[in-house]
């Protein structure tokens, strides 16, 4: 971790030179221990808000050595967020680590998209279930299987 900003921070010197300083040094005072208790609750948080009120500043100095920081002004760290269109409508991950990728749909005659595949092939889920509104099971190929929800009600319970 870097450099503790409250205990090296001035307020006396900066008052009168930039009190946008001021401001910004209140906010992350205020918000550092709520970042810190959404991060308990959950491993990725955003922060959101103006510009210059200190959103960087506060999440390099609450990230964890082994943690992550993206900047979404940033076209690099933005691609991070995305699989050029990868996309599963429901991923069960089970306490054994195994995935479970569901993709539901309302035709009767279903489709397998894309971004289905490609997020497929980058989670290697171990089931892949489509669920739609007919009432046979049926496989569709590269390991999907069409399922009625009921029948995928009854496979998860």
């Amino acid at each position: 971790m870097g450099p503790n900003i409250y205990n090296d921070f001035q307020p006396n010197a900066l008052k009168y030179k930039h009190p946008d300083v001021i401001i910004s040094m209140m906010f992350i005072r205020f918000k550092h221990q709520e970042l810190q208790n959404a991060l308990l609750r959950s491993p990725d948080v955003v922060l959101l808000g103006p510009r210059q009120v200190g959103k960087t500043t506060l999440a390099l100095d609450v990230a964890q050595p082994d943690g992550g920081y993206l900047d979404l002004e940033s076209p690099e760290d933005s691609s991070k967020l995305s699989n050029a269109g990868a996309e599963i409508d429901l991923l069960l991950t089970w306490p054994n680590g195994e995935h479970w990728a569901i993709e539901i749909k309302r035709s009767t005659t279903p489709k397998v998209e894309r971004g289905f595949y490609s997020a497929c092939e980058d989670i290697q889920p171990s089931r892949r279930w489509m669920i739609y509104p007919g009432s046979q099971c049926y496989p569709l190929g590269d390991g999907i299987e069409v399922m009625s929800l009921h029948s995928v009600m009854q496979a998860l319970v």
